[in-house]
């Protein structure tokens, strides 16, 4: 791996990473700092707590005061707020030559999980299980592997994700012409066809504002390229998709549902409105008996679904 050049800053910024979410066996080479402590503090979820945390690290031995640059080591935090939840990190660090020096995490108590959040479980489905796989060899640095699942999981659902982006993007009033391709595009064997059609229906509000269009960035996982890269290489690739793939599929369909229910109230308030404007044209004596309530009350007005 090309060493890269950094300072003492940059280098703490850089461990703190490696540390709290790097893959193990990683190397990490590097010129420039003469840094030989690390961080003091991380930021990770305590189990106990619930919630993010700071952690901090225990006290050096005595014959390693301020210097954790020794070769193979163990370094321990501690929860800063319950002071019970403890994560051990095993790491080899030392010098290459006069120049380079080397970091690299072997192992870790608990271990890294391969957290999936249920909404995001929810809409993988069975596919679930196959991401976990996919972050488990990520985790251990096996970038080949843990695209070619995240590839795989894509395929599996690119049908429904174009189904769903159709009809949002029928609600977004797209070109015809663009929405009259879906058929063709589904037809395709090609994978990035299909994800560069999906690019151009996906509405705005699941695109952050100011950025490329996030489904752009799945292109990396069926380029062809990939049997050229290192396992380093894809995880970095598998690091850039994974935020895109979660808000994608956790996004799309709460999106839709919220979309379906808006167009529905709004046909019914539309409906009311409009018997009251025909009401008040068409005057009633004063002793009539009133018109009973219509089935369109304020009852059924459907509400999104909560993930």
């Amino acid at each position: 791996m090309e060493p890269q050049r950094v300072t003492d800053e940059e280098l703490t910024a850089r461990l703190t990473v490696i540390l709290q979410t790097g893959p193990l066996y990683r190397e990490f080479v590097y010129t420039g700092s003469t840094l030989s402590v690390l961080p003091q503090e991380l930021r990770l979820v305590c189990a106990r707590c619930g919630t993010e945390q700071t952690w901090k690290a225990d006290r050096p031995q005595p014959n390693y005061v301020n210097n954790d640059k020794h070769g193979p080591a163990t370094k321990r935090y501690a929860c800063g707020n319950c002071r019970n939840s403890e994560i051990t990190y095993f790491f080899r660090w030392s010098p290459i030559d006069a120049q380079l020096s080397v970091f690299q995490k072997v192992g870790q108590y608990p271990a890294l999980e391969e957290t999936v959040t249920p909404a995001l479980e929810k809409a993988l489905g069975n596919d679930a299980k196959l991401y976990k796989t996919a972050l488990r060899l990520r985790n251990y640095n096996l970038g080949l592997g843990a695209v070619s699942y995240m590839r795989r999981i894509v395929e599996n659902h690119i049908h429904e994700i174009l189904e769903l982006l159709h009809e949002a993007a029928i609600t977004n009033q797209v070109d015809p012409g663009i929405l009259n391709d879906l058929e063709q595009v589904k037809k395709s064997y090609k994978i990035d066809e299909k994800i560069s059609y999906a690019a151009t229906l996906l509405p705005s509000k699941l695109r952050p504002e100011g950025s490329p269009n996030p489904l752009d960035i799945l292109h990396d996982l069926s380029s062809e390229g990939l049997h050229a890269l290192s396992e380093e290489q894809c995880v970095d690739i598998f690091d850039l998709c994974q935020a895109v793939f979660e808000h994608l599929f956790e996004g799309l369909r709460p999106y839709m549902d919220n979309q379906k229910s808006y167009k529905l109230n709004l046909a019914k308030l539309e409906k009311r409105s409009s018997l009251r404007r025909k009401s008040a044209s068409d005057p009633t004596p004063a002793n009539a008996t009133p018109p009973m309530p219509t089935d369109e009350s304020s009852s059924d007005i459907v509400k999104p679904p909560t993930s």
